[in-house]
């Protein structure tokens, strides 16, 4: 998680919705309150996850289907 919040230049911007600064988001992140702009922070985090497997395993496909042609 820290990549994302703090590193990710994709997906740093969504977590600063939570709060001003990092002691904010990450106290909010792992408070057991679950509030409507964290839920959609997650969920936009899971979506964004899925795409890129989703998009790995069709680069990987491509990939192996090249080389089984050769």
């Amino acid at each position: 998680m820290k990549h994302y919040v703090e590193e990710c230049p994709k997906v740093c911007t969504w977590f600063k919705e939570l709060g001003k600064d990092k002691e904010e988001i990450w106290k909010k992140l792992w408070s057991e309150e679950l509030e409507s702009v964290k839920c959609k922070v997650l969920d936009k985090l899971e979506r964004e996850r899925r795409k890129e497997i989703r998009k790995r395993k069709t680069q990987e496909k491509t990939t192996s289907e090249v080389k089984d042609e050769e």
